[in-house]
């Protein structure tokens, strides 16, 4: 969970029962207004769901993504121990893409895989820091497809 400035608490807490359980098809604007208060915070989704509790090398189904009306679907693996999704919560129509189209506030998500944010500061979390010498493995696969 986030505390002020959105910086990890370094609890983990089950989603169960919240707005913020996906477990279920659920779509992202149904409970972004909602006032449960990680919700509130970050003003949106901006929340690293755990996956796993190693660092096995298993990959995993960590997200499936649908749009509805043209059925393309997004399905996320990894072999991360978590899956962080945003919501696009901070975009205030000031940043400018492509041919000067401008980002809308939510008009758009991010699903990023990654060790447990903000963990050298927390020592119950699994390290992210990688020495000298030591190799770091990991994959995420995207996979990306529409209705035939």
């Amino acid at each position: 969970m986030s505390g002020p400035g959105l910086i990890p608490t370094g609890d983990i807490e089950l989603v169960a029962g919240t707005p913020l359980d996906l477990s279920q098809p659920t779509r992202i604007g149904d409970r972004i207004e909602d006032q449960f208060e990680q919700m509130r915070i970050a003003r949106g989704y901006d929340f690293s769901y755990v996956l796993k509790d190693s660092d096995s090398p298993a990959l995993l189904a960590a997200a499936h993504v649908v749009e509805p009306t043209t059925g393309r679907a997004l399905d996320v693996y990894t072999t991360e121990l978590t899956i962080h999704f945003y919501s696009g919560n901070s975009l205030d129509e000031t940043l400018r893409g492509i041919g000067g189209g401008i980002y809308l506030q939510r008009a758009g998500f991010a699903l990023e895989t990654q060790h447990l944010p903000d963990s050298p500061n927390h020592p119950s979390f699994l390290g992210a820091v990688l020495r000298p010498g030591q190799v770091l493995r990991s994959t995420t696969i995207f996979r990306l497809s529409v209705p035939s």
